[in-house]
């Protein structure tokens, strides 16, 4: 009987690990694009998750021949049999903490990556800016250029109007001088 519940309990581990490990799997192909970083982690996490479940395997069958020699000392000493399952409960916390380390090592490695790629995006809108800046500046400068040609233009224009005003004038005078000339 115990050897049944140890066996049940290992396959119960073994398929949560398979579950966990699939769920990752999953959720890693349901990206519509995988950076060659996610590929990578990809494949870490499977190469992991092959070792995990291998490790698994080979101590789930050193347990079992460790279970068919010691079957018999161990019924015939109850406490012996608490020792065998209190290691069972460990090697189950071995287990789940060594796989949970993976994870969060897992997480964090994608959190960084996605720091680095938010980082290169800041950096990229702060060259777009500086671009957007540099062309109002040139922008800027032609417009100075304009006014300045437009201020050159109204002071020619008023010069201009001064002499056209004067040689009015001038007209206006010998026009006069002539009409008297005419009278006479």
């Amino acid at each position: 009987e115990s050897m049944d519940i140890i066996i049940e309990n290992e396959s119960k581990i073994l398929q949560l690990l398979r579950h966990k490990c699939s769920d990752e799997k999953l959720r890693m192909l349901n990206k519509s694009k995988l950076s060659v970083y996610q590929k990578v982690i990809f494949e870490q996490l499977n190469q992991l998750r092959q070792l995990i479940y291998q490790v698994t395997i080979n101590q789930k069958q050193n347990l079992q021949n460790f279970i068919l020699i010691h079957t018999k000392q161990y019924e015939k000493n109850n406490t012996s049999i608490k020792s065998f399952q209190n290691m069972q409960d460990i090697f189950k916390e071995e287990v789940e903490t060594k796989q949970q380390q993976v994870f969060e090592n897992l997480l964090e490695q994608e959190m960084n990556h996605l720091y680095n790629e938010e980082i290169a995006y800041i950096h990229e809108e702060v060259k777009d800016i500086n671009e957007i800046m540099n062309q109002m500046a040139v922008q800027v400068k032609k417009g100075d250029q304009i006014i300045n040609e437009i201020e050159q233009n109204v002071n020619q224009a008023q010069i201009h109007v001064e002499n056209g005003k004067q040689n009015l004038e001038k007209t206006q005078q010998i026009q006069k001088s002539k009409f008297k000339w005419m009278k006479f």
